[in-house]
């Protein structure tokens, strides 16, 4: 039995005023998210230059040649501030690559709102006991 995991890569937009700690923390939470999926961030692209496309088309071309399927990114809104423009390198990566884009911000959101449910189920249950 092979203990490998699937190579992913990540894609982070960072802002001039943004502090190194909050990239590094990003980083790091994509890294765990990763990890807890059972893949592994081979590498994050950086896009330093607002309104610049370089690093995404860096990302595109090691999709390209790799067929890595997973990318995670902190929120779609790295992938552009514009929605058109968000939409179209969205479709990009996932019609042209058959990519998975994990968005963390969506992913906690969901986790929540199961844990959310989860609670309300367990306290729908308790009650229902308690009235019985």
């Amino acid at each position: 039995m092979s203990n490998t995991t699937s190579p992913a890569y990540g894609y982070l937009r960072v802002c001039s005023e943004a502090a190194d700690h909050e990239a590094a923390a990003l980083e790091q939470n994509m890294k765990r998210s990763a990890t807890a999926q059972g893949l592994q961030l081979t590498a994050i692209y950086h896009e330093f230059v607002p309104g610049s496309i370089d690093a995404f088309n860096e990302l595109i071309e090691v999709l390209r040649c790799t067929g890595t399927r997973d990318v995670f990114v902190p929120s779609l809104e790295h992938l552009a501030e514009s929605g058109p423009l968000q939409r179209a390198l969205l479709d990009r990566l996932e019609f042209n690559f058959s990519a998975t884009v994990h968005a963390m911000d969506e992913l906690l959101r969901h986790q929540n709102d199961v844990t959310t449910a989860g609670s309300s189920d367990q306290h729908d249950a308790a009650s229902s006991a308690s009235r019985e």
